[in-house]
């Protein structure tokens, strides 16, 4: 009986002993909570540029705080106020990025911690740096880029409004894997400025972000900073229609298939357009599976069309949609029609022989139109080869004509002299 009572009075000792612990926390986090900057903040908060891409700030530890009362000290930073972190370390390293602004502003306190909730505080400290000068209107503005297929990536940006007509672009690049900065090796121009850069697959990583910087040669200009989500650019290649056909109850039956990498069929996410010969236009989402049954009367005197588009559903990565696939119909025989495109192909020969027949037969309408006129020379001989070379010119009234000459006839004359006499002399 002495024992077992021993045993009660020292379980209810040391609960009470863990009750009046418990007060004295919950008043020391009380007071901490009635004063939000009670602790010294942080010192000598300073930023430098590591390398093209990274900024690191550093800071010198508060002052006066005693750890061994029970304050878990650490610091909390945010860039921007958006990136928060909170952490022991006297420092932090963080990837240029753009902003409208083109600053990059850390402010950091000091905070104690208990079961990651601060019962007590310092006020912030805050320095901003200016990632690039330069004119704003120099640097270049509508950078986008569009991951294909998994298979390359194109990335695309617009001068600026003020650029040097000798501006010569660069784009740096860099990711996770790589232990350096890397310049694009591929660029696309218009009028002799870069305006994009072409990626390889052998120049990507698999997945993750990738940090990008345009500046040019001469360091005339305003750089810019990006970085792009791989999976959140990723463009999917066209399906392609395997087949349409017309079921019993005249409703479309359409299937499909995918030229993309392996990915399970839960992945995928469609969409079918169905238009019919009123013109309206309807968009039907297909979930895990590459076929689809339209559930719209499509009757053999009607035309109705059919294309689809693909992406990678928001469970496994969320990529964009592809580009629509290409046409396909059901014409008012029943059957299946090719896309324009196709037709157009057969029109071409047709075309071309068509003009030719034409320029035949508006030859021979100049013809009858416009005859040609006679060359003079050619009647003239053969009129003289027809009189054997001689002809003459008969004066009539008003005109000249060529008429054959008459019978020659010959007359004779005879000459008589009178005599001499000598009376006449006298």
């Amino acid at each position: 009986m002495a024992a077992e009572a021993w045993v009660g009075y020292r379980n209810f000792f040391s609960f009470t002993l863990l009750a009046l612990n418990g007060l004295r926390k919950i008043e020391n986090v009380d007071s901490a909570n009635s004063s939000n900057e009670h602790l010294p903040p942080p010192s000598n908060l300073n930023v430098f540029k590591e390398d093209r891409f990274t900024l690191n700030w550093t800071w010198s530890p508060s002052e006066n705080i005693l750890l061994n009362q029970g304050c878990n000290l650490k610091y909390r930073s945010m860039i921007n106020e958006k990136t928060k972190e909170r952490s022991k370390n006297l420092w932090r390293s963080e990837y240029k990025n753009s902003d409208p602004n083109d600053a990059v502003c850390l402010k950091v306190r000091a905070e104690c911690v208990e079961r990651s909730y601060p019962y007590g505080e310092s006020h912030w400290i805050k320095n901003c740096t200016l990632l690039s000068p330069g004119d704003p209107a120099t640097s270049v503005t509508n950078f986008t880029c569009v991951w294909y297929n998994k298979e390359y990536m194109n990335c695309t940006w617009q001068p600026g409004k003020r650029v040097p007509p000798d501006t010569s672009y660069i784009l740096y690049y860099r990711y996770g894997n790589l232990k350096s900065d890397q310049q694009c090796h591929e660029y696309s121009y218009k009028n002799q400025i870069a305006i994009g850069c072409h990626f390889s697959k052998l120049e990507l990583p698999k997945e993750g972000k990738i940090y990008f910087m345009i500046t040019d040669s001469s360091e005339k200009i305003r750089s810019i900073y990006s970085d792009v989500d791989l999976d959140s650019i990723l463009k999917p290649s066209a399906p392609r229609i395997a087949n349409i056909s017309r079921t019993s109850d005249n409703e479309i039956s359409v299937s499909w298939s995918n030229n993309l990498w392996p990915v399970r069929d839960a992945c995928l996410r469609s969409e079918v357009e169905y238009k019919g010969d009123a013109l309206d236009v309807e968009i039907f989402p297909v979930d895990k599976n590459r076929s689809f049954i339209i559930r719209r009367k499509c009757f053999p005197d009607e035309c109705c069309t059919v294309r689809v588009r693909v992406k990678i559903n928001k469970y496994c990565l969320e990529s964009t949609w592809s580009d629509w696939s290409q046409k396909e119909s059901l014409g008012e025989d029943g059957g299946r029609n090719y896309d324009s495109s196709v037709i157009y192909l057969l029109m071409i020969p047709l075309v071309g022989a068509a003009t030719i027949i034409l320029i035949i037969f508006l030859k021979r309408i100049l013809v009858l139109l416009f005859p040609p006129i006679p060359d003079p020379a050619k009647l003239f001989k053969g009129m003289h080869l027809e009189q054997n070379g001689v002809w003459q010119w008969t004066e009539y009234s008003e005109a000249s004509v060529c008429s054959k000459p008459v019978k020659e006839e010959t007359c004779s004359l005879v000459l008589m002299e009178s005599p001499y006499t000598s009376s006449s002399e006298n």
